[in-house]
């Protein structure tokens, strides 16, 4: 499911897009009849720009940017590294989240995948490293819990 701000990114990217093959000599109509074939072009089948998970909706963006920004390869291999970029940064809240220091993350990748983090992959940081880290922030919060209880076991008021 699309967030708000996702949503926006799509329509902003179709209307390029709409615009791009408009100009190319497409009618209004045929170019909105593209977008769903477009849609099932990148996922094998139609589905709802609503609907969309984030791999789906990244794959459609670069097919948007493929036909408005044809000659822009940059944008195009940006949108190709969404996966990593946001597999980053949310390792990057749970360091923020914990204060953890650069050196504990790298620590952390080189102990359970053997590479620094930069150099991780998209599926070690989704199913190893943001995991390890999340229950890492669990089991801090749930002795910080244990802990405000003890503190106040004697104490009635």
């Amino acid at each position: 499911m699309l967030s708000k701000a996702q949503n926006t990114l799509y329509f902003r990217e179709w209307g390029a897009t709409k615009r791009a093959l408009v100009a190319a000599g497409r009618t209004p109509a045929a170019a909105e009849a593209l977008r769903h074939e477009l849609h099932e072009r990148v996922l094998g089948y139609d589905k709802s720009h609503v609907r969309l998970t984030n791999a789906e909706f990244d794959a459609i963006l670069g097919a948007f940017r493929a036909l408005s920004r044809a000659d822009d390869v940059e944008a195009q291999i940006r949108q190709l590294e969404q996966p990593i970029i946001r597999a980053r940064r949310v390792v990057m809240e749970l360091q923020s989240e914990m204060g953890l220091s650069d050196g504990y993350i790298d620590g952390a990748c080189r102990n359970i995948v053997h590479r620094v983090f930069q150099d991780c992959t998209v599926q070690d940081l989704t199913q190893k490293i943001i995991p390890a880290l999340t229950y890492h922030r669990n089991r801090l919060a749930r002795r910080a819990v244990e802990a405000a209880q003890a503190a106040t076991e004697g104490d009635p008021f």
